[in-house]
């Protein structure tokens, strides 16, 4: 399987800390880590599903034609991939390999990002690691497999307001993602798809711009107003089911991951 997916054996724990820059973030547990100057920590907690599904599944790599699946914080289970942080899926889906352990978690700082990075396998060893983006108007994380970077190492980018130190805690972010001097974000109480509004969205007083889909049917009765966002969730629906089936115009979201912008 993943035939052009090589492996071998890899002394990289030594390298997971030998970077070489004048501060570090020291690891707090599996989903967080410190600054060890005092200018904040990253927590990826509000990230992760604790369900044991992965937050981001079989997101395709079109270059190598095979998808990946991630969760920032805790285990998941997908085929062959168990207690996984990350894991590969070949064409048709039928094999998985796991690439990294969520009990391996490991934290570094590269000089411009934080990086996590996640071990997996005994002997032949795996290594992925995942450049945290800070971005503190990503209210949504944005997920993008960037595949096998040498011999058994692969690289994938997460950009998120909790990459930024100090902006996000085990609830996730502290306050509201910038938008702008004229707009806030609308945070909903069942997905966490934002888009821009007058104001914070809570479901009652103001008119709302988000419509959330819980257990989507595969009917199409989207609005045609384009600023509403649309977001669904559940665990079997994908972006390719809701293009494919409805192609819907106004940006939407299927369990956290962006499937058409704003």
């Amino acid at each position: 399987m993943f035939t052009n997916v090589t492996t071998c054996i890899l002394f990289i724990f030594p390298l997971l800390f030998l970077n070489g820059h004048s501060k570090d973030c020291l690891k707090i547990n599996s989903c967080s880590c410190s600054f060890d100057d005092g200018s904040g920590s990253v927590d990826l907690t509000s990230l992760g599903n604790t369900d044991g599904t992965p937050r981001f599944r079989d997101v395709f790599y079109s270059d190598e034609g095979y998808y990946y699946s991630y969760n920032p914080c805790g285990g998941f289970t997908e085929g062959d991939c168990n207690a996984a942080a990350a894991c590969i899926s070949n064409q048709d889906k039928s094999e998985q390999q796991q690439i990294g352990d969520a009990s391996s978690a490991a934290f570094k700082y590269d000089g411009s990002e934080v990086v996590a990075a996640y071990t997996s396998g005994a002997g032949v060893l795996r290594l992925t690691e995942v450049k945290l983006i800070c971005d503190p108007k990503a209210c949504v994380p944005v997920f993008e497999p960037q595949g096998e970077q040498a011999a058994g190492q692969f690289g994938m980018k997460l950009t998120t307001i909790c990459a930024c130190p100090g902006m996000c805690d085990s609830t996730g972010p502290k306050s509201n993602c910038s938008g702008g001097s004229n707009s806030s974000m609308c945070f909903t109480k069942s997905a966490e798809f934002t888009k821009r509004c007058d104001r914070a969205y809570d479901g009652k007083e103001e008119p709302i711009k988000v419509l959330i889909i819980d257990n989507w049917d595969g009917v199409c009765k989207f609005p045609d107003n384009d600023d509403v966002a649309l977001s669904l969730n559940n665990n079997i629906s994908t972006c390719e089911d809701v293009i494919n089936r409805c192609n819907p115009s106004q940006p939407f979201s299927v369990n956290g991951y962006i499937c058409k912008a704003a």
